[in-house]
């Protein structure tokens, strides 16, 4: 079969300007791009950068540290690059840095991440400044996002606070009143309902750190410090599908749908039908504190990033000034 882009098949010998060169790989599809990067020995360096731009964001969005920290380790500079990304949520942001996204998305530990990788030169300086910048745009300015048809600007974090938390406060409060645990447990009940579309709705919602964070082997009960970084697979136990661990953003994984997931004093996340008595007040009051423990400590942590930021630029400074 011919290939579609006949130009990947050899470029040994090709000689064309740097200019010329980003044109091409721009316009490639990924696959094609990964492809185009193994044919090239030529332009190595240069189709690594423009691979790395190309799947940046989406290491980002995903919360895939370990790439992250590699194409830094490339290119600091990819900290520049902004565009157009779809986050496993299916919110599509426009214009976004990976930095701004991180903070959007109270991703604490890809943040860490990045300022990590700034090198201890009159380059991290400039980049430091950028990240201040980006800082302060996104407090400023918020970002602006899709998600089914509807446009979102001005959000300046997740609103975990409105979502999530609501509509578990929802489910809790109901169960005080009727005393815990119900008796006459019926799936068309309005708020067994809610439990699967508003709660597992907005768990579909959920940004992938919070989602690895109900996944984690880390107990909702006590409400964890959320301390360690996360790198488990974003799955949940699911006990009646043949396949048991299903993927939190899968298309069939019935999340908002037909169930939604509790925690609570569980070593991972597991579904539960409207339908089924144990997914009960208890399990949801302690996944309701751990969220609430959870914004509250990613919150101040935001708004304490910018002196830290600013006392990361003055300890890049000393060095160069001799100090």
């Amino acid at each position: 079969m011919k290939e579609k882009y006949p130009l990947i098949e050899s470029t040994e010998s090709s000689s064309l300007p740097t200019e010329m060169w980003v044109n091409v790989t721009n316009k490639l599809p990924k696959l094609d791009l990964f492809n185009f990067y193994r044919s090239s020995k030529e332009q190595k360096e240069l189709l690594q950068y423009e691979l790395d731009k190309a799947t940046f964001l989406d290491f980002v969005v995903r919360g895939d540290y370990h790439s992250v920290r590699a194409a830094l380790e490339r290119n600091i500079r990819l900290l520049f690059h902004r565009n157009e990304v779809t986050d496993c949520s299916g919110r599509t942001f426009f214009a976004i840095s990976g930095f701004e996204y991180a903070l959007w998305a109270f991703d604490k530990h890809m943040w860490t991440l990045i300022i990590e990788c700034i090198p201890a030169n009159e380059e991290g300086k400039e980049i430091l400044e950028l990240l201040l910048d980006q800082y302060n745009r996104l407090r400023q300015q918020g970002v602006s996002y899709s998600l089914n048809g509807q446009i979102t600007t001005g959000e300046t974090h997740f609103d975990l606070e409105s979502t999530l938390i609501h509509q578990l406060q929802l489910q809790v409060n109901y169960y005080r009143r009727v005393g815990g645990f119900l008796a006459n447990w019926d799936s068309s009940n309005h708020i067994n309902k809610l439990f699967v579309e508003g709660v597992g709705g907005a768990q579909k919602l959920l940004p992938m750190c919070i989602a690895k964070a109900y996944c984690s082997s880390e107990p909702f009960s006590p409400s964890p410090k959320f301390e360690d970084r996360i790198d488990c697979k974003p799955q949940f136990y699911c006990y009646f599908t043949e396949e048991k661990y299903l993927d939190w953003y899968g298309k069939d994984s019935g999340l908002g749908s037909e169930v939604a997931i509790c925690k609570g004093f569980k070593n991972g996340a597991e579904s539960f039908r409207a339908g089924t008595p144990v997914a009960k007040a208890e399990l949801l009051e302690m996944d309701l504190a751990a969220m609430q423990t959870f914004l509250a400590l990613r919150t101040k942590e935001l708004l304490n990033l910018e002196a830290q930021l600013a006392e990361r630029q003055e300890a890049h400074l000393k060095p160069m000034m001799g100090g």
